[in-house]
């Protein structure tokens, strides 16, 4: 099954340019995933109080944070009162994105290629109990949800990815989804990179961290396979997802 990106009809947000929706991908069983109840995004920290009210507007109760803590201090999310956060922290610790950018500006490049492969390997391994109160409270919470990190790439897509497994989207089009953020990202990386070239640190250098890469994604699979036997067996015993409910909630009907 072949599923090709495209731009999302939502109203674009003054101060987050990654930001769609899940809605409309397909499934296995030929129902799609329901449109205005699904939608990830980057940080919130610049939101505009028009940004706040198209939220509101789309139907959007409740924010999920997966920043580490240090992000959501230095940069707290902006977001009307009718808003529900949730801050749940992923990558504490050594894999701190505060730590690596330090790292980076004293030039320190060399790391960057295996850095991301080994981020999402530790997605899993380290972080398992994090992402499964992530899927607890979304399937608690209610309609529209939802749910972001920094870049809206990493930690956001992974969530993203095991959700779609969930509601039986099939692998080739959550591949696609997962990777569409290269292009969503695409300006936003350029300023990034210019921030660094006083560094001494070329765009080139940060591709590996400012992209995502199928790679990075099959080596948060190939440690799921590693330690769980299957993705079946980890969303079932790992993440406790009730994945009927799921479907029951974000599908179309049949």
């Amino acid at each position: 099954m072949t599923h090709t990106p495209t731009p999302s009809p939502l109203p674009s947000l003054d101060g987050q340019t990654h930001f769609r929706e899940l809605g409309g991908l397909p499934t296995a069983s030929g129902r799609r995933v329901k449109h205005g109840v699904l939608f990830r995004s980057g940080e919130l920290s610049q939101l505009s109080e028009r940004d706040g009210r198209v939220l509101e507007a789309l139907g959007i109760r409740t924010v999920f944070d997966l920043r580490a803590e240090s992000e959501q201090q230095q940069a707290p999310d902006r977001l009307p009162s009718t808003l529900r956060l949730h801050a749940i922290p992923i990558l504490q610790g050594s894999f701190d994105p505060a730590t690596i950018l330090q790292q980076l500006k004293s030039g320190d490049t060399a790391t960057l290629d295996g850095l991301m492969p080994a981020i999402y390997r530790a997605l899993i391994s380290e972080f398992t109990p994090q992402l499964r109160q992530f899927f607890l409270e979304l399937t608690q919470a209610p309609d529209g949800v939802l749910f972001h990190c920094t870049a809206g790439k990493d930690r956001t897509g992974l969530a993203a990815a095991l959700l779609l497994v969930a509601l039986q989207v099939p692998a080739d089009v959550i591949e696609q989804d997962y990777l569409a953020s290269n292009a969503w990202l695409a300006t936003l990386n350029e300023r990034i990179a210019a921030r660094f070239a006083p560094y001494g640190v070329t765009l080139g250098e940060l591709d590996p961290l400012l992209t995502v890469r199928a790679g990075y994604l099959q080596a948060a699979f190939a440690e799921i396979e590693a330690h769980w036997g299957s993705l079946g067996r980890y969303l079932d015993d790992g993440l406790g997802i009730d994945r009927a409910v799921l479907q029951a909630r974000f599908l179309e009907p049949a």
